[in-house]
């Protein structure tokens, strides 16, 4: 890659591009009296506007998700939020059906690996549901239900789904989901 400045529309002086330790393209700009590393598509996309991306509003996107292909074609920018918001990493939800009333409910791996960690018995959808089976097995009319099986977390990434699940944000609304 190159040693010699590239010319530049919006910086006084630009060496790359580089690949850094994570393997993207990154270019060295002065901006001014500083020196400061952007990444090789932004820099890119700001030469082909004429102008700089706001920071804090626009990020660069690439459209096939490849991050070796920078051409022009392939990066649009994206307002920040919304980029943060398809980018972020989440946990798929796993479908259950409540054992006191059979309902549907959402849950989160994570939670059903403590409850298996803790020997937790039963997915109940409310306390009610849980009440009434404590109640039941107090009083011997049923027998234990099987501790909870260990759960694997499946990840992805919301831009790349056709069906959206359910997201939660918080642990109560998780507890609280119910679909009938």
């Amino acid at each position: 890659m190159g040693e010699e400045p590239i010319s530049s529309k919006l910086y006084s002086k630009v060496l790359g591009p580089y690949v850094n330790d994570r393997g993207r393209q990154i270019v060295v700009v002065r901006d001014g009296e500083k020196w400061r590393t952007i990444s090789y598509p932004k820099y890119k996309l700001e030469e082909h506007l004429g102008r700089r991306l706001d920071p804090d509003q626009e990020t660069v996107d690439h459209i096939d998700s490849n991050f070796n292909n920078n051409d022009i074609n392939n990066l649009e920018i994206v307002p920040r939020a919304e980029h943060s918001r398809q980018d972020v990493v989440r946990v798929r939800l796993i479908e259950l059906r409540c054992d006191g009333c059979g309902s549907k409910i959402f849950r989160s791996p994570r939670l059903l690996r403590l409850k298996s960690k803790l020997g937790k018995t039963g997915i109940f959808c409310s306390r009610r549901c849980s009440g009434r089976y404590g109640r039941q097995l107090a009083l011997g009319l049923i027998q234990p239900l099987p501790i909870q099986p260990y759960t694997e977390s499946e990840y992805y990434k919301q831009k790349y789904e056709e069906d959206e699940k359910p997201l939660l944000s918080t642990p109560t609304e998780e507890i609280l989901l119910t679909v009938d």
